[in-house]
């Protein structure tokens, strides 16, 4: 039988060089995760789950069994919920309630108009310092300077 010719492992520099970068890419992400004490992206933990020899393995499965189940109806409470809203959203609010809502936001506003002006005073003050401290940087480097 004739043996097949073996096929050239041989690649153009180019393509080599591709490689190696997404290899030194694909490591230095790696690093990173470690760094931050995680999994590396894509990744998920596997759970071992509970060992055979433990005394009280029923009892911490039971505990995990309600814990997912809790975990459930919470979801499907929140799914309700978010139901509920947008229904609401869609019927609209009634005139009463559109009012309400107006009252307090404007209430809200005119507590903050006030607040801009203060704004403005604390943005003169803070140039003000920063005039000063320039001007003290200037004298600072004209009395080191040998030539005015």
């Amino acid at each position: 039988m004739v043996k097949k010719k073996a096929k050239s492992h041989r690649q153009t520099l180019k393509q080599k060089y591709k490689v190696q970068k997404r290899v030194k890419e694909h490591d230095r992400k790696l690093k990173k995760a470690q760094k931050r004490g995680g999994l590396p992206p894509g990744k998920k933990k596997r759970d071992p789950g509970i060992p055979n020899s433990w005394p009280i393995k029923q009892e911490l499965l039971e505990q995990v069994e309600r814990a997912k189940a809790k975990k459930e109806q919470d979801r499907e409470a929140a799914k309700q919920a978010k139901k509920e809203r947008r229904k609401l959203a869609k019927q609209g609010l009634s005139m009463e309630q559109l009012a309400a809502s107006a009252k307090e936001r404007g209430a809200a506003f005119d507590d903050t108009s006030d607040a801009p002006v203060r704004q403005e005073d604390a943005l003169d003050e803070a140039a003000k310092r920063s005039a000063k401290a320039y001007a003290r940087e200037l004298a600072k480097v004209v009395e080191a300077s040998d030539v005015v």
